[in-house]
């Protein structure tokens, strides 16, 4: 898996470095193999009123050629980077669902062509 991590208008830390790669880490596990995963965090702007809109994005490409996108903005980094993991989760497990279910339609009507030559 590759994780690369860009930060915009912020300083990219140790510490969020460690917290968004231990969180990207995970995505492996619903994805067909190896992934490239590229995360952009930071402040979307200056000029709010009401204190820092943080901004988060992550592109998943897996090895089949698929690609998932999720992005989020909210008051604190942290939950940002979280909440764009559990949408790509979400994202990925929904196609997934997706694809059996085609698969299962035409395997059914294959099997009643099939039944219909008896």
């Amino acid at each position: 898996m590759n994780i690369s991590i860009k930060a915009t208008n912020i300083e990219l830390t140790l510490a969020l470095r460690d917290y968004t790669e231990k969180r990207m880490r995970g995505i492996s596990k619903f994805t067909e193999g190896d992934a490239n995963i590229v995360v952009d965090i930071g402040k979307t702007t200056s000029r709010h009123k009401g204190g820092d809109i943080f901004q988060a994005s992550v592109n998943v490409t897996t090895v089949l050629g698929r690609k998932y996108y999720a992005i989020s903005k909210k008051a604190d980094l942290y939950e940002a980077i979280d909440d764009i993991r559990s949408e790509v989760i979400h994202e990925i497990t929904s196609a997934k669902g997706k694809r059996e279910t085609l698969f299962l339609r035409g395997a059914r009507k294959i099997k009643k062509i099939l039944k219909g030559f008896r």
